[in-house]
């Protein structure tokens, strides 16, 4: 180790003796004195960090939009309307950007919103059209009585623009219906569409219904159109596709549903008699452009069709009832889309008879329910969807005979089960179906429903059924509205060969719906000849057919 140490201290003199000429003054090793010279270090310029100066953010203000609105539709529209964030609404019409006010023409350029009045009146008052002219007359005459007019006081100020400054005292601003509507006094609501109520029937306006599918509405005086349009002298815009509505109106035609229930049919007898010797469309000729109006149109047909029907002339008259299968034609014609079958004659001619017209409707893309090939087709409600509305119906027949009535061992009838049948009401109700429920109930030669008619009809209604319909009735019977659910007791006959007097009455029952809800019901009296050919009553008719029909009529108090 010590041999180690000394190779390299002598490693280190060499080292350091190439540095220079130490001068040796002893064996006594000295480290050489070394001379450090400091080499100044270049001089690095320091380089200010250049900073470019950014623009300053001035904070500018957007200049607000400002609207004017016509005061008369001011508390009209804003419920209705979508204001943009930046926006004032002004007092005057030459400080605005935008005007919003009422349009004659909704072709004008601009965003608008048409918002529809109607005209209604209590169910049972004989009126059905009112002229917009007398209308206007009665607003502005200080002393006619003709109606006692309601209307709401949020609708007010717009019908001051649809109709001018109001005289009348016999008109009534209320929110709740005023004294002067009794029984006595006709009266007549405006309301706005959405507002239709089954127990306030909506009458035309100049022959005009807002339930025509066909109507021309740009002729129909109660509506208004609110357009919001540029001002000549605008500075701020609101975007270009800019919505300023919630929606572009208050009635939407393609959420209406036009339902039409029909009473008793039987193309047998003395009408399959006329059928033969005058066609098969002999029945429709006075009512077909009526029924052609319905988006569903049912018919209750209570007898089977097959090809061994026995013919037609000559007149059978024997109560064992069928029809020749070209008759079914007739209801091609008319445009049914539903045959009931609940009838107590369906299975006269036995099951295969039966069976037959089962096929024969479905080959004609005819939609039956109430019947069927055992108990869990029989049973089974007929879903329905137009125009957004969702409709079941369900049918059922309680007077027999025994032999109509669906079994395990062969086709038929539905049995009426009270019961069973409110738990399908509620069940599809709660689905958001609407229930239509037709009775092949007890018949009864007066206008009067049996206590257990009426009991089993406002079940149905308190179940959650919207209308409640008796297809049995040969002799018409009266109305009643039950939790705002509507009962026809019994429609009467519509192609039927029956002409004593009573049971030559009938009414057609158009049942309207809308944005899922029923909201209306209208009557069409009929009076039927020739055994089997209905026609419209005429107004004299009309009146005391229905005001007899009133007379038996509402025997629950909503």
């Amino acid at each position: 180790m010590q041999k180690i140490k000394k190779i390299v201290l002598l490693m280190l003199i060499i080292i350091l003796s190439g540095c220079g000429s130490p001068k040796l003054e002893s064996e006594v090793f000295s480290p050489p004195s070394i001379s450090i010279t400091e080499t100044p270090l270049p001089v690095v310029k320091q380089i200010e960090p250049v900073l470019k100066s950014l623009p300053t953010q001035i904070k500018t203000e957007i200049s607000p939009v400002k609207l004017w609105i016509n005061p008369l539709i001011f508390d009209r529209v804003k419920e209705y309307l979508v204001l943009p964030p930046n926006l004032d609404i002004v007092n005057q019409v030459d400080l605005a950007d935008y005007r919003l006010d009422k349009s004659d023409f909704k072709s004008e350029e601009g965003s608008s919103f048409s918002e529809y009045f109607v005209l209604s009146v209590p169910f049972v008052s004989l009126v059905d059209n009112i002229s917009f002219n007398d209308l206007k007359a009665f607003w502005n005459s200080t002393e006619s009585d003709t109606y006692q007019l309601w209307i709401n006081p949020a609708d007010f100020p717009v019908m001051q623009v649809i109709m001018g400054t109001l005289n009348n005292p016999n008109v009534h601003i209320s929110n709740e219906i005023p004294d002067g509507c009794n029984s006595d006094i006709q009266c007549v609501r405006i309301h706005r569409f959405e507002e239709s109520s089954p127990l306030w029937r909506v009458v035309s306006v100049n022959n005009l219904s807002i339930f025509d599918r066909y109507a021309d509405f740009d002729q129909y005086p109660l509506r208004i159109n609110y357009l919001i349009q540029e001002s000549n002298n605008i500075k701020t815009r609101v975007q270009e596709d800019y919505i300023w509505w919630t929606r572009s109106s208050n009635f939407y035609p393609d959420q209406l549903t036009v339902l039409m229930l029909t009473g008793t049919s039987a193309l047998t007898r003395g009408t399959a008699f006329q059928m033969e010797k005058n066609g098969v469309d002999f029945p429709l000729k006075n009512i077909a452009e009526i029924l052609h109006q319905a988006d569903i149109l049912h018919v209750s047909h209570e007898v089977p069709m097959f090809e061994d029907c026995p013919p037609a002339v000559p007149l059978r008259e024997e109560m064992r009832f069928c029809s020749d299968p070209k008759n079914v034609d007739l209801f091609k014609m008319l445009g049914v889309d539903i045959i009931e079958l609940t009838g107590n004659h369906l299975l006269d001619w036995g099951p295969e008879a039966f069976l037959e017209t089962l096929s024969l409707y479905d080959r004609q893309g005819l939609l039956v329910y109430g019947a069927g090939v055992n108990p869990e087709t029989a049973s089974s409600g007929l879903e329905i969807t137009d125009h957004g509305n969702r409709f079941v119906f369900l049918g059922c027949n309680i007077s027999g005979p025994d032999n109509v009535w669906v079994s395990d061992e062969r086709p038929g009838v539905q049995k009426c089960d009270q019961d069973f049948l409110n738990g399908q009401i509620t069940s599809y109700k709660q689905q958001g179906f609407l229930p239509i429920v037709t009775y092949q109930h007890y018949e009864l030669d007066g206008f009067t429903p049996n206590p257990q008619l009426q009991a089993d009809f406002w079940q149905s209604a308190k179940a959650g059924a919207v209308i409640v319909s008796g297809s049995q009735a040969h002799f018409p019977q009266g109305f009643d509205f039950v939790n705002g659910s509507f009962i026809d007791y019994g429609v009467g006959n519509l192609f039927f060969d029956q002409m004593q007097t009573w049971y030559r009455k009938a009414t057609i029952d158009i049942h309207y719906f809308y944005n899922g809800s029923y909201i209306n019901t209208a009557l069409i009296p009929i009076i039927n000849e020739n055994q089997g050919q209905p026609r419209l009553m005429t107004d004299e008719e009309s009146e005391r057919f229905l005001s007899k029909l009133y007379e038996n009529s509402f025997y629950e108090k909503n």
